[in-house]
């Protein structure tokens, strides 16, 4: 059971980072053990946690000068993100800025897991396998290397955190109803749209 601090923690994590929907159990467990200060999982996983007030050069445009600013088509990929991040939402920070969240858009069904999607620094949205996201998180590091899945799966298990899938063939696949990068060029499609247009009246 977690402490009172935990406890108060996450429910501002859930609330910051998952839109107020409840942590799920690989990710509290991930959460658990660094604020009590065992950091032994998110050590192996080779995560950076996003926490509450935390910012990322992929979710935070604020760095944007002028010249950015009056050039609409950058303009439009910034708002099509932002809109695209109310369902795609981060949790913890891969190597080379790469970002891993939950898709939590209306159109997936609600009786699965979200997807586990994956943002690079191009702005590439790529489903991972896994049902968890400490399966998509070992998937990325083990690349097509049984070895070394099973490696990470057993030291994952002697830190307490256990993968149900044996290999990376027992990984669930993913599949979407919406991708998130469909949504994100529909979204781009109106915010260039009206950008284009100016203002009215």
């Amino acid at each position: 059971m977690e402490s009172g601090g935990v406890a108060r923690r996450l429910a501002e994590f859930a609330r910051v980072r998952l839109g107020g929907r409840p942590v799920p159990e690989d990710l509290r467990t991930v959460l658990t053990e660094t604020w009590e200060g065992r950091p032994g999982l998110v050590e192996q996983l080779g995560v950076r946690i996003l926490e509450p007030g935390t910012t990322h050069v992929l979710m935070d445009h604020s760095y944007l000068s002028a010249a950015d600013r009056a050039n609409p088509d950058l303009m439009a990929n910034v708002a099509a993100m932002t809109e695209t991040a109310e369902y795609l939402r981060f949790v913890v920070e891969l190597a080379q800025d790469f970002l891993l969240g939950y898709w939590f858009h209306p159109a997936e069904p609600a009786d699965r897991p979200a997807p586990i999607v994956l943002l690079d620094t191009e702005g590439t949205y790529e489903p991972m396998p896994g049902a968890t996201l400490t399966e998509a998180v070992v998937s990325y590091w083990a690349g097509r290397d049984d070895g070394t899945y099973a490696d990470y799966r057993a030291e994952l298990a002697a830190l307490g955190l256990s993968l149900s899938p044996r290999s990376l063939a027992d990984l669930t696949e993913p599949t979407l109803a919406l991708h998130p990068e469909a949504y994100q060029d529909a979204r781009y499609a109106e915010a260039i749209a009206r950008l284009r247009s100016g203002p009215t009246g």
